[in-house]
This record gives C-alpha cells, sequence and structure tokens, in this order.
C-alpha cells in the first residue's frame, strides 16, 4: 500500500490561497489543481481549520470581566462594582463608595462612567453568563443614567464562558463555583448575606469583601477560559 504523499509548507500555502480565494470552492477542482486526491484535500483543510480556529486571538485585547450588584434588575438595583482583568495582566476594580451608595443622584454613576471608559481598551471581553446578566445590566444602566459611549453592536466582540461549560462538560451544576471546583480551580470566595447587605449601603468593610471576591471570580474566570479553550469555537459575537 502506498504512504499518503507528506504535505509540504508550499503546498500548505497554495491550499490556505486556495481557501481565500473561494471558501466555498469544491474540494474535486482543488485537488485536480494540486495532483492530490478529494480525501486528501478534505483531510488538510479540516487540519488547517482546526488549528487556525483561534489564530485571531493573538491579535485580541482580551479582558475577563465580572460585575457585583445590589439586585439582579437594573431597573431596581445598582452596581456596587466591577473587577476587568486584562489576559496575563493585573486586575482593575471600581465600587461606590458609602457616600455615593447613599446618594440617589450619585450611586453607581461614577463607576459607571469608569467602567465605560475602561472598556474601550478591549475587543473581546470574557464574562460567565454575561449574556444572560453582566452584559444586560451595565447596558440598563447606563441607557437608564443617560451615558454615552456604551459599546454598541459590533463594537466589542464577547465570548460566554457558561455556554462552554453547559455544553461541553457534565457538570451536576453549571455555576462558577462548580465548574472551577471540578477542574481543580481555586479561588471562588463565597460571601454571607450581611456583606451583600452591608455592601448595598456602602460600608467600607463591606466593600473590601466584595473587592477581594469580585476579583477573585475574573481571576478564575481567566483560569476556567484556558481551560475551556481547547474544546470551543470562539466566534466574533458582539456584546
Amino acid at each position: 500500500m502506498t504512504e499518503p504523499r507528506l504535505w509540504t509548507p508550499t503546498e500548505e500555502d497554495l491550499l490556505r490561497q486556495y481557501l481565500r480565494a473561494k471558501p466555498r470552492m469544491k474540494y474535486d477542482p482543488i485537488a485536480k489543481a494540486m495532483g492530490r486526491t478529494t480525501d486528501s484535500i478534505r483531510n488538510k483543510v479540516f487540519t488547517l481549520r482546526k488549528e487556525g480556529r483561534h489564530e485571531w486571538l493573538d491579535e485580541e485585547r482580551i479582558g475577563f470581566f465580572d460585575i457585583e450588584t445590589s439586585h439582579l434588575k437594573a431597573t431596581i438595583g445598582n452596581m456596587i462594582s466591577w473587577a476587568l482583568k486584562p489576559l496575563g495582566g493585573e486586575t482593575k476594580f471600581a465600587a461606590w463608595t458609602r457616600k455615593e451608595a447613599t446618594d440617589y443622584n450619585k450611586m453607581d454613576r461614577r463607576i459607571m462612567k469608569e467602567l465605560i471608559e475602561e472598556l474601550r481598551n478591549y475587543d473581546l471581553l470574557v464574562t460567565y453568563f454575561g449574556t444572560g446578566f453582566d452584559l444586560k445590566f451595565i447596558r440598563t444602566r447606563a441607557m437608564i443614567l443617560g451615558l454615552k459611549g456604551f459599546p454598541q453592536f459590533g463594537q466589542l466582540k464577547h465570548f460566554d464562558v457558561y455556554y462552554s461549560v453547559r455544553n461541553k462538560l457534565a457538570l451536576h451544576s453549571n455555576r462558577l463555583a462548580v465548574a472551577t471546583e471540578a477542574l481543580g480551580i481555586e479561588g471562588k470566595t463565597p460571601l454571607p448575606p450581611a456583606v451583600w447587605g452591608r455592601g448595598r449601603l456602602g460600608y467600607p468593610d463591606a466593600i473590601e469583601e466584595i473587592r477581594v471576591h469580585n476579583i477573585g471570580d475574573v481571576e478564575i474566570l481567566e483560569e476556567l477560559y484556558q481551560e475551556m479553550i481547547p474544546y470551543v469555537q470562539i466566534t466574533r459575537k458582539s456584546i
């Protein structure tokens, strides 16, 4: 039986040129032009696309994002704090103060403005259930507060690790704490109800505990993202 002919770098580059020129081109004419079998072309295309599916991420400014709020709905509650960690970098954090938390005209206005400004530094935002909560919440708060500059459709990409965990793993629960514990990722810090109660009023001691919790969540999210990357396809989905 004849051994399959190995692909040379020149042939791989030529195949990439065919695919870029006509992404929907059938494999038969490519095989004929390159002197290979259709199965050989099909298998190589699969390999090249698998290897290159995340190459575009190398050029992206990636941030891991999480918020803490006083209520699950943005028409009732406010954002207490946010944490945003660049890939491999130091986390930025902002929270309201005691004075802001008790002043209806201030509340989360300042930290929302700071967040909108900080988002300009990123191309791809990574969250855990941000589709269903974090992004909807901050968008609503920005609109209610009349703040300009919140990313519009197509201006900031988003990847939600929650759906990768839900679709690729078989956990008894898809909560972040369960996913990270199952994979041996340490750092999740549950907080008692009293901390959230005091945090809603901006007490410094409670805000400090929330800070540790909020930053911890983005740090373990980054680790979980790295664990899940080999098993998923990240698409250029807008927030």
